[in-house]
């Protein structure tokens, strides 16, 4: 039931964003009664926290099978990929991220998004580390740098006007200022 639910939030959330959300329309799309809904969540927020905390663990799973998948890759072929898995992923459900990304505040999930961000910066740190031999503070000011860029790589593409750039072309340019970032830091 619980599943039905939150895939029929996705639903309701994808056609008619969050101002069109409600719980009668929620039942009615599910094909449940409202009582059905209140049993499994007592408000809305707690509806949209669980669809977030969903979200997020199939997001982690992605990115696991994507980690099995590169093992043996170079590093720089799995910087570009990480690059690609991460557009195609927001790509492909840019309008539940968009009204994801606009309810993380007040939804107590930010945490949890947090966390997921630091597994991300973990394996970039790893990859960076694999790389190059560095001090532990310039290991962490170069992580930080790579993984904020990969992050508004990804987030940019819930805004459509980005999502017609070449995904690999883009993963591409990115790689080439990882690149000089993992190198030389980009110092002048």
């Amino acid at each position: 039931m619980v599943e039905l639910l939150l895939k029929s939030t996705t639903r309701i959330l994808v056609k008619d964003g969050l101002t069109g959300f409600n719980t009668n329309k929620l039942a009615r799309v599910a094909g449940v009664s409202v009582g059905s809904v209140y049993q499994y969540f007592p408000n809305k927020d707690s509806l949209l926290s669980a669809l977030i905390e969903a979200k997020v663990a199939a997001d982690v799973e992605f990115f696991i099978e994507w980690m099995k998948d590169a093992e043996g890759w170079s590093v720089e072929r799995r910087f570009e990929e990480l690059l690609l898995a991460g557009i195609e992923l927001h790509r492909r459900d840019h309008k539940l991220m968009k009204v994801i990304f606009a309810q993380l505040g007040s939804s107590g999930q930010l945490g949890l998004v947090e966390r997921t961000h630091d597994r991300l910066f973990d394996m970039i740190r790893a990859m960076i580390r694999e790389k190059r031999s560095l001090g532990e503070a310039d290991l962490n000011e170069r992580t930080y740098v790579v993984g904020q860029l990969v992050l508004a790589i990804w987030h940019s593409q819930v805004e459509k006007d980005w999502m017609k750039l070449d995904a690999r072309s883009v993963a591409r340019r990115a790689l080439s200022m990882i690149q000089v970032c993992i190198q030389d830091g980009g110092r002048s």
